[in-house]
């Protein structure tokens, strides 16, 4: 198996599992420990953008922001190594309902970065239920009304 590296996974997946696992706070520290950037007035979904442009190409920030995510998946990695597609997939689709965000983005950045073709409908399928959620959630009325 050759796993991608964080520059080689899309731009996309990348958003979900860096804003997800990661959060404000700590790529706001990234920000300024790796490149003295002080991000704290930038709104979230700006700062999730530029973490993964900045991790589109080989950097100390890329590398950091990669060994995080990894620490936050290692049991996944392990699991993906050992476990075919049609396996990985019956699991999800068992187990999707009770999954929490962060399992789910977790899930994404192993299924990226796992780089075996035959993964890529289960992390779309995985990215879909990400987006999902977070349409259901937008969707619910508020305190005030929709």
């Amino acid at each position: 198996m050759t796993e991608r590296r964080i520059w080689e996974v899309p731009a996309d997946r990348l958003r979900w599992a860096v804003g997800v696992l990661l959060g404000r706070e700590q790529l706001e520290a990234l920000s300024w420990l790796l490149e003295g950037h002080d991000e704290s007035l930038t709104r979230t979904e700006c700062l999730i953008d530029s973490a993964a442009r900045r991790c589109g190409h080989r950097c100390p920030y890329a590398a950091t922001v990669e060994a995080l995510l990894w620490s936050r998946a290692q049991k996944l990695r392990a699991r993906l190594a050992a476990c075919p597609m049609a396996e990985l997939a019956g699991e999800f689709a068992r187990s999707r309902p009770s999954m929490g965000g962060a399992e789910l983005a977790a899930l994404l950045w192993a299924l990226s970065a796992d780089g075996r073709c035959e993964l890529e409908p289960l992390a779309e399928r995985v990215q879909g239920e990400l987006f999902g959620r977070a349409i259901r959630l937008l969707s619910r009325p508020g305190p005030h009304g929709a």
